[in-house]
């Protein structure tokens, strides 16, 4: 199906609070790069449409809609067969012995309760699945199970893409020391641990002198603004990573210790995990991380 032709450019039009909702949604875009400013040289090709402003039901703000009703015309119809959990085998990874034995053998005569929890599960998984067995990984090979059972993942032990590290140090020069790290996520050699007692430079990085060069820190929310104070009063450097929102009182004190123009991280779906890889955060966009390079004394 051949695209639609070029009809000019259509203007959107908004006055008042509607122009700043758009505004806004337009920078928001932006930043996701889920659009991009059209240079003048492709400016009289393509297909334009409108945005326009409505109010949400049952709330006084307003929602902007892209009219695509025309290009909706344009768009090839595929016909597909959505799969369901019946077209599926199950595999169940566990580091438990005892888990693998009941489901692969469909019960088991040592535990009653294991037995009847096991002919639940399999009764329940025969009227979804074309199978279920089970298979033992080790508890060190299955380490995200493992940190989920824990609990929830914690914020000060995301570990950034390395490629986005690398486009820091290519952008900011490359850090010294990470002030809140781990073994695993550390992004210098020489770090400060929350917790590690065998890090290279010792727990708690607020209780230590910071040594006189270009520091990293990807500090959980409670300790942004602490960390911001260490840096005014001794005069350091530092590349902060936090998120950038601006109903918050960090973006402020950030703004005051600027030495140059902060970066926002790319958004990926791999920019943040734990686990060795095995867990992903599952709204990278939602954190909105910035790198903002920060220097006291300015």
């Amino acid at each position: 199906m051949k695209p639609p032709r070029f009809n000019g450019v259509l203007m959107s039009v908004a006055n008042g609070d509607s122009a700043q909702v758009l505004n806004e949604e337009i920078l928001f875009l932006l930043h996701k790069r889920a659009i991009r400013v059209v240079p003048e040289q492709e400016s009289k090709q393509g297909f334009y449409s409108r945005y326009f402003i409505i109010p949400k039901k049952e709330s006084t703000s307003l929602r902007p809609i892209l009219d695509l009703r025309v290009l909706n015309r344009y768009l090839r119809k595929y016909k597909f067969r959505m799969l369901t959990h019946k077209d599926q085998h199950v595999l169940v990874k566990t580091d438990n012995t005892t888990v693998v034995a009941y489901i692969n053998r469909q019960g088991g005569t040592r535990s009653l309760k294991l037995h009847r929890l096991a002919k639940k599960l399999l009764l329940w998984c025969s009227t979804r699945f074309l199978s279920v067995r089970a298979t033992h990984v080790p508890g060190v090979l299955n380490r995200g199970a493992d940190l989920l059972s824990r609990g929830n993942p914690l914020y000060g032990d995301w570990t950034l893409h390395p490629q986005v590290v690398a486009q820091l140090w290519q952008r900011f020069r490359q850090a010294t020391v990470d002030l809140f790290a781990s073994r695993e996520n550390a992004q210098c050699p020489l770090y400060f641990s929350l917790a590690d007692e065998n890090a290279p430079l010792g727990v708690d990085a607020l209780a230590h002198q910071w040594p006189n060069a270009l520091l990293y820190a990807f500090p959980p929310l409670s300790l942004i603004t602490p960390t911001l104070a260490r840096v005014r009063e001794q005069g350091l450097s530092l590349i902060l990573i936090a998120p950038y929102w601006p109903s918050k009182h960090w973006v402020a004190e950030i703004v005051q210790v600027l030495a140059v123009p902060p970066w926002p991280l790319p958004i990926r779906r791999d920019l943040l995990s734990q686990a060795r890889g095995e867990i992903y955060h599952p709204h990278p966009d939602r954190l909105a991380l910035w790198a903002w390079p920060v220097r006291g004394g300015i």
